[in-house]
């Protein structure tokens, strides 16, 4: 959660992400825990075709700098 403080205002790429956003959203109501939050996330990276070894984080990062998937994200600990 380190992250989030210089990243809070940065929504200049929620348009491009709206439908993982939404999409993670709704998955983060099913799964309550920051372990399989985690695992979304993965699978997410995964779908649109970026992932690369040990660069979960960097998304996991991204994620974290829109407002409601941060309350969320804290919501689900």
């Amino acid at each position: 959660m380190k992250y989030i403080k210089h990243n809070i205002n940065r929504t200049n790429k929620l348009k491009k992400n709206i439908n993982i956003l939404i999409y993670f959203i709704y998955k983060l109501y099913i799964f309550r825990t920051i372990n399989e939050i985690r695992i979304i996330i993965r699978v997410l990276y995964k779908k649109k075709g970026k992932i690369k070894k040990n660069k979960r984080i960097t998304f996991y990062n991204k994620i974290k700098t829109y407002k409601s998937l941060i309350v969320t994200i804290s919501y689900a600990k």
